[in-house]
């Protein structure tokens, strides 16, 4: 659910400052590269800062080449039109980026939560 809500977010603010075709592409990857994110936090239960997530180096394979899979689709325009991406502006790229790594937060706090509330 916290993927689907920054994914509507970022719809919504890019809806309105930017042609269509902008806000669907910022939405694709997001949540692409959210989801290949969000991966490190789901391998443990833990914080991430209390455990490793770089120990398997498979894993982390496995995560670059799904973003930079994500990225050669949309940064090469005749794939890209397969995809029905457009080019973005540095700043779009920001909140594609910031809006993707805001996963990170969310996901550490319901953590420390659910963690806190099993200790009691």
């Amino acid at each position: 659910l916290t993927m689907v809500a920054i994914s509507m977010m970022v719809f919504t603010i890019a809806h309105f400052c930017f042609v269509p075709e902008v806000a669907n592409t910022m939405v694709f990857l997001t949540i692409c590269i959210m989801q290949m994110l969000h991966m490190l936090n789901v391998k443990s239960h833990k914080s991430l800062f209390k455990s490793n997530p770089f120990t398997n180096k498979w894993f982390i394979l496995a995560i670059v080449v799904g973003i930079a899979l994500t990225l050669v689709v949309a940064l090469v325009p005749p794939i890209a039109s397969v995809f029905g991406l457009v080019p973005l502006t540095l700043n779009q790229w920001l909140v594609v980026v910031g809006s993707a790594i805001a996963i990170f937060p969310i996901v550490e706090i319901v953590k420390f939560i659910d963690n806190h509330i099993k200790n009691v």
